[in-house]
């Protein structure tokens, strides 16, 4: 399969600016990586050349330069005060520059419009890689404020994604309420937090890679589904995972965070039971999904030796199986606990 030179040339530099933020040994360098990171994904967002195309490069632009001209106004300003993120005031500004540039809650406000008019390669990478830098930074804090930023995550995540029927929007607010069990994880000093963000971007492509292939914008339009034949139950699966429901994979990720909350004793008990009653809400639209196409058989549907079936890419099927061995792997998860 081709690619464009300027798309490879991008996604590499993206990429990069990753690795420079992960590998960096300053401030200044974890700026510089996340700036190398946002030249690489602009060109991605600005590819098809469209009037929502450029209006979404330039609100994602803006947003990721705001909090980055913050960040190193702050590193140049209190270059002492930074180093100790055990001070209230550093540990909470950098939390809040992070949480704007993950779209973590209550800075969500540009993550789900510009998840609506990306395409759903953009939109699945905006979901998982471009996280992978925030998540790392933050890590470095200890501020309390992270618990803030956890439980409206978990909330808005839960309660926004009930009413849509845009599949982008639910998946933005799905990716919205795991961040907040990421950042109750990484608030409890625990590196549980690499793996639950490795899973949970596992089953994403594994969820949204047929949506590619399909065009899927609308609830509506997983009647795609229908053609699948014995694949559309294992595909559905994948949402029982996001939502958390036994005893696939996603299940033995929450209880082991549950665990890994208590014992660490850092996460207070109410915040962990807002993490839990706002998956208990998210299961509803998760429910939404895959209730009326379990119940729904194709007319026609296709045989697994059908060039259609035959034509998924080893992406797609090596992240699903991933995804849906849950019970040979729970043994291992619950180790970290």
């Amino acid at each position: 399969m081709f690619f464009p030179l300027n798309k490879v040339t991008a996604l590499l530099t993206l990429i990069l600016g990753s690795f420079i933020t992960i590998s960096s040994s300053s401030w200044l360098g974890v700026w510089l990586g996340m700036e190398v990171n946002l030249m690489g994904f602009i060109p991605l967002l600005l590819s098809s050349l469209s009037t929502k195309s450029m209006e979404t490069g330039i609100k994602y632009f803006l947003v990721q330069a705001f909090a980055s001209t913050f960040l190193i106004f702050y590193i140049m300003m209190a270059p002492m005060a930074i180093c100790n993120m055990n001070n209230l005031p550093s540990g909470m500004i950098l939390t809040m520059l992070m949480g704007i540039k993950m779209g973590a809650a209550p800075f969500h406000f540009w993550f789900p419009q510009i998840m609506e008019y990306l395409d759903w390669t953009n939109a699945l990478i905006l979901m998982t890689w471009q996280k992978l830098s925030p998540f790392l930074v933050i890590s470095y804090s200890s501020s309390k404020f992270m618990l803030i930023l956890m439980a409206m995550s978990a909330i808005v995540g839960a309660f926004g994604g009930i009413n849509q029927i845009s599949m982008k929007m639910i998946m933005a607010y799905s990716s919205i309420l795991h961040m907040g069990w990421i950042l109750g994880l990484i608030f409890s000093n625990h590196m549980f937090w690499w793996f639950y963000y490795v899973i949970y971007s596992i089953i994403a492509v594994s969820v949204i890679t047929p949506m590619i292939t399909h065009s899927v914008v609308s609830v509506n339009n997983l009647v795609f589904l229908n053609n699948m034949g014995p694949m559309k139950n294992l595909y559905l699966m994948n949402f029982l995972s996001l939502a958390g429901v036994p005893p696939f994979l996603g299940f033995f990720l929450k209880l082991t965070a549950v665990i890994l909350f208590i014992k660490s004793g850092l996460v207070p008990f109410f915040f962990v039971m807002i993490l839990l009653m706002a998956s208990f809400a998210a299961l509803y639209f998760y429910m939404r999904l895959s209730y009326t196409s379990f119940l729904t058989l194709g007319s026609n549907p296709l045989p697994l030796g059908n060039p259609m079936i035959n034509k998924m890419n080893l992406i797609y099927l090596t992240s699903m199986i991933i995804s849906l061995v849950s019970i040979p792997l729970a043994p291992m998860i619950l180790s970290f606990a």
